[in-house]
């Protein structure tokens, strides 16, 4: 019974984040994936030179023999990974600004009386809020990544077989599809459990902030770099900050490899990171886990100074 309750408790939390947040979660990508096809169907209608180019160097690798299956797959998984850089570069704005708002908007609108009168803890409001903006946001996202490859795909094969060129199926690799998916879900939630005190740090600013949160999230960090700039006269903070907020840096075989939650993934990282070592060696990282503490203290920040407004 009490299973069935807190099922529907997280239920209808989850409903009401997507409904709060429906624009950014699911109305923006939506309008950028169906102006991207729509796009795309104009250039194959008007067989662009570009578009044909692409498919005369598929071509090009099919005739040097079957045994270049592995590049005609490569070929087709970058293009297919290219083609979700504008859903993925929406995604940090997104998460950015709907933590930013996640506490002061309800103190804004004085929304939060009514909340704090329902049967619903602190803890689990900031937790909903956190998991609806780093999880069912980029999982909607990725969604519409998933409608976006394929529909190109099957305009491309459209496009193929209306000017004559050869073997059209030969575009359709499955397999590399799936692949690109896996990859891309697991660069970001690599990248997000390193930018969990970041995330930490706009919930706090949240919870906060009387007016102006933007100001409050961006002014305190800037002053501390600039202070350890003009006293120290080095860039510690910033530069861990900036790895924070872009990409992380790892190592696989002696070299550096960063690895970007939003789009910074090259060719030879697409294919050829191992994420699960990846995971490994954020797992067993001390500056992970120093983040990670320093995230925690953030979030208790936040829950305090939401359970202490009236």
């Amino acid at each position: 019974m009490s299973g069935n309750i807190a099922i529907t408790k997280a239920r209808a939390l989850f409903t009401r984040e997507f409904l709060e947040h429906k624009t950014a979660f699911f109305t923006t990508p939506l309008v950028i994936t169906l102006f991207m096809l729509g796009a795309f169907f104009l250039l194959t209608a008007g067989t662009a030179t570009g578009i044909i180019e692409w498919h005369d160097d598929i071509w090009e690798i099919e005739r040097n023999g079957m045994e270049h299956a592995d590049e005609i797959a490569r070929h087709v998984g970058m293009a297919l990974y290219a083609l979700s850089l504008p859903l993925q570069l929406v995604l940090p704005f997104v998460i950015f600004f709907v933590l930013l708002g996640s506490l002061y908007d309800d103190r804004k609108d004085r929304s939060i009386l009514f909340w704090k009168s329902m049967p619903v803890s602190g803890l689990e409001e900031i937790g909903t809020k956190l998991l609806a903006t780093i999880i069912m946001a980029p999982l909607i996202l990725f969604g519409f990544i998933i409608i976006l490859q394929i529909g190109f795909v099957i305009l491309s094969m459209i496009f193929t077989s209306t000017v004559g060129l050869p073997n059209a199926g030969v575009l359709w690799q499955p397999g590399q599809m799936f692949s690109v998916w896996g990859l891309l879900i697991a660069s970001f939630f690599l990248h997000a459990l390193w930018a969990l005190p970041i995330f930490g740090w706009l919930m706090l600013v949240s919870a906060y902030a009387p007016k102006a949160p933007l100001l409050y999230a961006v002014v305190p960090p800037v002053a501390l770099f600039a202070v350890e700039g003009i006293f120290f006269h080095t860039a510690h903070l910033a530069e861990w900050f900036g790895g924070r907020l872009s990409s992380v840096a790892v190592q696989f075989n002696g070299d550096d490899i960063q690895l970007g939650g939003f789009g910074s993934l090259t060719q030879r990282d697409l294919f050829e990171t191992d994420f699960l070592d990846a995971f490994t060696m954020t797992f067993t990282s001390g500056d992970f886990w120093f983040g990670t503490l320093l995230a925690a203290a953030f979030f208790a920040g936040a829950l305090y100074l939401r359970k202490s407004h009236a």
